[in-house]
């Protein structure tokens, strides 16, 4: 039988957790963020990391993708840059139900095809308003997650904290549906804030057990073909981000915006329009703009 995406609102049976299962899951959502932390140390951590490869954008932003082992499995640390604020970050991550999971998950990670959010172990507070740790089926592995505002090395940082946990509510789907669940043993994401105003340095980590019959050399080699498409991903982080945000936008309609001919000067870089000079206008403030980029 085929499962079609998205599942139906009715397709995982929640029963509540009892107060142990809820206290189990916090604390190891705060063991796994501080694993997490300390796994993507690139030099005088736990792990030794090899630079594997370097992914570049056609935009030159580039990608260094680093490997490592452990138990027997390959592990990869990936870091980059965008342009981006931590609030930008946490305005699409942060969520507290399926619809706004998925539409971040869509936004940001396209390859995986559904997400559903099985509980909210912990919400967000007016003393924590960024901290929460969620539990969510990923097509269809069952991930316990972690999200906290930190500082790490003296610099402002939100982690998302990725690691497989077992609940009756996401039971076995091969039988049915011929699905092989994944285990992410340590998994997730860092956001710290640069040295560079309005930049983020991005770190992902993925530690995965894929199930299934296939390992040893052809699993690990599977394993690094799939990882190398996912960072290659990352590359368009940059992109990504910003059509989120666009979409999140309120623009104005044609009616409310000012007349082309009204304007003598761009309202941004304040350069007098000539008499052949292409001019656009805002659909945000609605004024009289450069149509290519501006000289400031």
């Amino acid at each position: 039988m085929i499962l079609r995406v998205p599942v139906a609102d009715d397709f995982f049976k929640c029963a509540p957790l009892t107060p142990d299962q809820v206290e189990h899951f916090r604390q190891y959502g705060y063991e796994s963020a501080h694993d997490l932390v300390e796994y993507t140390q690139l030099t005088d951590g736990r792990i030794e990391w090899v630079l594997h490869t370097k992914l570049t954008a056609s935009s030159g932003r580039s990608t260094q993708i680093y490997k490592a082992k452990e138990d027997g499995l390959p592990m990869y640390c990936a870091q980059t840059e965008v342009e981006a604020t931590l609030d930008d970050m946490i305005a699409i991550f942060l969520t507290t139900n399926t619809q706004d999971a998925r539409e971040a998950n869509a936004a940001i990670f396209p390859d995986v095809p559904d997400i559903f959010r099985l509980y909210n172990i912990t919400l967000p507070t007016p003393e924590k308003p960024h901290f929460c740790q969620p539990s969510t089926g990923v097509s269809y592995r069952h991930p316990c997650g972690h999200q906290e505002e930190c500082l790490i090395n003296g610099k402002r940082a939100w982690i998302r904290v990725l690691k497989h946990v077992e609940v009756d509510a996401c039971p076995s789907l091969e039988e049915n549906y011929n699905i092989i669940r994944g285990y992410h043993l340590h998994a997730g994401h860092m956001y710290i804030e640069s040295d560079r105003p309005g930049f983020l340095k991005v770190i992902e980590l993925m530690h995965c057990r894929a199930g299934g019959s296939l390992s040893g050399a052809l699993g690990e080699f599977m394993a690094a073909k799939t990882l190398e498409i996912r960072y290659s991903a990352m590359n368009a982080t940059q992109k990504q981000v910003n059509a989120f945000k666009l979409r999140k936008l309120v623009f104005l309609p044609v009616q409310a915006l000012v007349p082309k001919s009204s304007r003598s000067k761009c309202a941004v870089c304040l350069k007098k329009f000539g008499a052949l000079t292409s001019r656009s206008r805002c659909r945000r403030c609605g004024e009289v703009v450069c149509r290519k980029a501006c000289s400031s």
